[in-house]
């Protein structure tokens, strides 16, 4: 599933980054990367998505999330 499409208070992990050079370099340099555990705090699709990653809060543009896909996480999986 994509990063934007993710449920409140569920968790992923990211297993693939698309999009431009430019943007999988922004997004890699503030800890978005292959593996990393999301725990999405806010996506109501409204607002941007705010997620919960290496110990930082961070807030994301939609089209970005749609960039990212992420395998959700069961049962502490």
């Amino acid at each position: 599933m994509k990063l934007d499409e993710m449920k409140e208070k569920n968790s992923g992990s990211i297993t693939k980054i698309q999009g431009t050079a430019e943007f999988q370099r922004r997004i890699t340099s503030v800890g978005l990367t292959i593996g990393s555990k999301v725990e999405m705090i806010q996506n109501d699709k409204h607002n941007p998505i705010m997620m919960h990653v290496r110990n930082t809060t961070l807030a994301m543009n939609r089209r970005d999330g749609a960039n990212i896909e992420v395998e959700e996480i069961r049962n502490g999986r």
